[in-house]
């Protein structure tokens, strides 16, 4: 007699109710994965891990405006987030009001020992989500195009610390991509976590375990 037909409503039998489905990267200092019960047990050959990576970049050299001013920040696709920045705001001030902002970057200032950097950085990894700035001033000045950003790139004195890309990994010979380094869509079911960029390759393993207490429900 099967758990179905005791309990009315239960469409899965004792044996897949008490199975237990693991899934191990042979080298977990590349990946992870976490796996449901609806995987099936197999083995599966990783290679030609990269990583992906949210757009960052940093800009100095900044002089406060007399004037107010706004900055439209973007990220990819995604709705342009207005910034207000007060007469005679400092970087401080300005990074303060990017981040209070709502806009899909977070706004650091690092400074060398000399000058002070402001680092923007995509708050969503891929390589869609590329950051662009464009600063207009209230009034008549043009101390705000000191923030216009349009990417890829360096440009207008921006530096990009780091390109926006997806994470990709051969699995089985197939391509796969992602925007982020969590990938839930390549096998039904199954959760990788890519760790580390290497060619690999590895393998990673998807185990079924019953217990004795299914065997014992199914008798």
């Amino acid at each position: 007699t099967t758990a179905e037909t005791l309990i009315p409503g239960i469409g899965t039998t004792a044996a897949d109710k008490y199975t237990s489905t693991s899934a191990t990267v042979a080298d977990s200092t590349l990946a992870t994965a976490s796996a449901t019960n609806t995987v099936a047990a197999g083995n599966y050959s990783l290679s030609d891990i990269t990583l992906a990576h949210a757009h960052q970049i940093s800009k100095s050299g900044f002089v406060a405006s007399a004037e107010a001013g706004t900055l439209s920040i973007t990220v990819g696709s995604g709705s342009a987030v207005t910034v207000n920045i007060a007469a005679n705001a400092t970087l401080s001030e300005i990074s303060a009001a990017i981040n209070a902002s709502g806009a899909e970057v977070s706004a650091s200032i690092i400074n060398d020992g000399t000058n002070d950097f402001l680092i923007l950085t995509a708050k969503n990894s891929g390589d869609v989500n590329m950051i662009t700035v464009t600063g207009t001033n209230t009034g008549v000045g043009t101390e705000f195009d000191f923030f216009d950003y349009a990417p890829p790139g360096a440009n207008n004195s921006w530096v990009q610390q780091q390109d926006a890309t997806d994470a990709t990994v051969t699995i089985n010979g197939i391509p796969v991509t992602s925007q982020t380094n969590s990938i839930t869509t390549a096998i039904s079911g199954l959760t990788l976590n890519l760790l580390k960029e290497d060619v690999g390759p590895t393998t990673l393993t998807v185990s079924k375990s019953n217990g004795a207490v299914a065997n014992s429900l199914n008798a």
